[in-house]
């Protein structure tokens, strides 16, 4: 029974009772104060829905914003509008028939005062509820009460644009599960950042030991040349063309003749077990013809093997020439050592070989960065791989497509700040390998983020763990005693060509590692900026939060 219903039942019983004799005056009256009681109430029930109705059209007009939409397609200006009506149907479930909203939004040129663009979205709605009483009773009154709300506005600034460097841990226990999160959440995030603001840039540097490249040119088969980069100022026993040195094998040969010999030997088997041998293979003959030459003499006490081989296209493959024989008489013995404790250390870049001072001073340009070619060969074939504990993430001789040169091609490379969706996919295809030393990649990847231009600056680095047993001592002394991180943020600011106003650096752990987050925290991002993030969906709410904060705002 209606509350309506009740109360003229209780008025019937007043009347026809004892008291009836006031029949005729609560029949005049009765009318007018029922309707003044349903306007009253109904009064009341208008004000609170429309008090929601303002709440919902507020939390409407933000969430629309948020999404960006130009609402410049009917599709887009219908899925505009099926959240407006999502917030109503959320804020007012008692509506009595569809909402009537009001749609639309403008974009601006650039607003004088901070130089961003922004877009106007403006919108509003009337609802139809149920009355309070079952009004139908009275004439003139209806079922149902109208509500609308004034026009809502919400200006939606762009975001601001930024520089971000990703610096990306590319070991081996990246493998699997780990690295498709990580490509999965790296390609939502680039198209988030993109999306955002069309001026922003992003670079992807994945680490191992060394940092992988895609060096200029072909192999001798006409697939991609593999490289290893790092950025390091050596100390004086450690000073050697690197370059150089990253092909040639070397070994303790006391003797002038038989170190030409044994490096003579090695080059050409170099060229018998994996250029010729690469499919399609070449005969011994065509091997020879093109790239060797039959020495007359040969031996340990002639310095040259029976055949000399060589790439004309690469100068520092002949190593009888002036330049080459310069460099192995002056550097032969520092070479050796580079390469001997290279095994041990698992990387060049170990405590004995840096000039840490040097290096902090020399960083923020690519005069200090020594970048060398990983030869189509086995992964830690050191007879052909100099530097065989380096960047194996870039690929070697087993991991090609068939143990073929002329479709190799480089399995994770350096990509330089760009925002080109398309450059940006090719992380996709990569793959990781090797050890770990996240030094090396945060150091290698600060000429990168030179390059940009952005007032706003982020390395976000991402590791599954610590370093491995050699680069771990190097990684903790540049953090502990030479305070890499403020060295990096300090010298980017101070460089005017970099146009920078705040450089940011944040570690995020992939892995459950509360003391190495920590460790950081306290020793290079700073509370708040070093984080422990493992799933796919926190990854992604994190990373978008870096990017958010003072990438756009609104204004009412």
């Amino acid at each position: 029974m209606s509350v309506m219903s009740l109360v003229i039942r209780k008025i019937n019983h007043v009347i026809h009772g004892q008291r009836g004799a006031l029949a005729p005056a609560f029949a005049i009256i009765l009318p007018i104060l029922l309707s003044l009681m349903a306007l009253g109430l109904d009064g009341a029930n208008g004000l609170y829905q429309k008090a929601r109705l303002s709440d919902a059209m507020d939390e409407a007009a933000l969430a629309v914003a948020s999404s960006g939409k130009t609402n410049t397609t009917v599709e887009e200006s219908n899925n505009s509008k099926a959240l407006v009506k999502a917030y109503l149907n959320y804020y007012i479930p008692s509506m009595t028939r569809e909402p009537i909203i009001t749609f639309s939004s403008q974009s601006s040129d650039e607003d004088a005062n901070d130089g961003l663009k922004y877009i106007d979205y403006h919108m509003g709605a009337s609802v139809y509820v149920p009355a309070v009483f079952d009004v139908g009773t009275f004439p003139g009154f209806d079922h149902e009460i109208q509500i609308g709300t004034h026009d809502k506005k919400v200006r939606k600034f762009s975001a601001l644009p930024a520089d971000y460097v990703f610096v990306v841990d590319f070991s081996t226990s990246q493998a699997g599960t780990p690295m498709k999160i990580l490509k999965s959440v790296v390609k939502e995030i680039t198209e988030f950042a993109i999306e955002n603001n069309k001026n922003s840039k992003i670079a992807i540097v994945p680490f191992s030991t060394g940092v992988s490249v895609k060096l200029p040119g072909v192999n001798e088969r006409g697939g991609e040349r593999a490289g290893c980069s790092v950025l390091f100022v050596p100390n004086k026993d450690y000073d050697i063309n690197y370059e150089f040195w990253s092909d040639k094998y070397v070994g303790r040969h006391s003797t002038y003749p038989a170190r030409m010999y044994y490096m003579d030997y090695w080059r050409y088997y170099y060229y018998y077990h994996y250029v010729r041998a690469s499919a399609p293979a070449m005969t011994v003959a065509n091997m020879q013809s093109q790239w060797c030459v039959k020495n007359a003499k040969y031996g340990t006490l002639e310095g040259v093997w029976q055949y000399t081989c060589k790439t004309n296209e690469y100068p520092h493959t002949d190593i009888f020439s002036a330049a080459s024989q310069r460099i192995i008489k002056s550097e032969y013995d520092k070479a050796y050592r580079v390469q001997s404790e290279q095994n041990s250390y698992l990387t060049i870049e170990h405590d004995k070989a840096i000039n840490y001072e040097a290096t902090l001073e020399q960083m923020f340009s690519e005069e200090a960065i020594k970048t060398f070619v990983m030869p189509w060969a086995g992964m830690q074939d050191s007879a052909y791989r100099a530097y065989n504990r380096m960047c194996h993430q870039a690929g070697w001789y087993n991991h090609t497509s068939g143990n073929s040169l002329v479709k190799a091609t480089v399995r994770s490379w350096l990509i330089e700040l760009t925002n080109d969706l398309q450059v940006l996919a090719g992380f996709q295809d990569m793959w990781q390998q090797g050890w770990t030393h996240i030094s090396s990649g945060l150091i290698r990847s600060v000429p990168v983020m030179m390059k940009g231009r952005n007032k706003r600056k982020v390395f976000i680095l991402m590791s599954d763990g610590s370093d491995s047993s050699g680069p771990a001592k190097v990684t903790d002394k540049w953090l502990t005693k030479y305070n890499l991180c403020e060295k990096i943020r300090e010298g980017i600011v101070e460089r005017k060509e970099t146009n920078t106003k705040k450089v940011e650096i944040y570690y995020i752990s992939t892995t459950v590692s509360a003391s190495r987050v920590k460790f950081w925290a306290d020793n290079c991002t700073g509370q708040g900026r070093s984080i422990t993030s493992s799933d796919r969906d926190s990854l992604i709410s994190v990373i978008k939060g870096i990017m958010s904060d003072e990438t756009g705002h609104f204004s009412g």
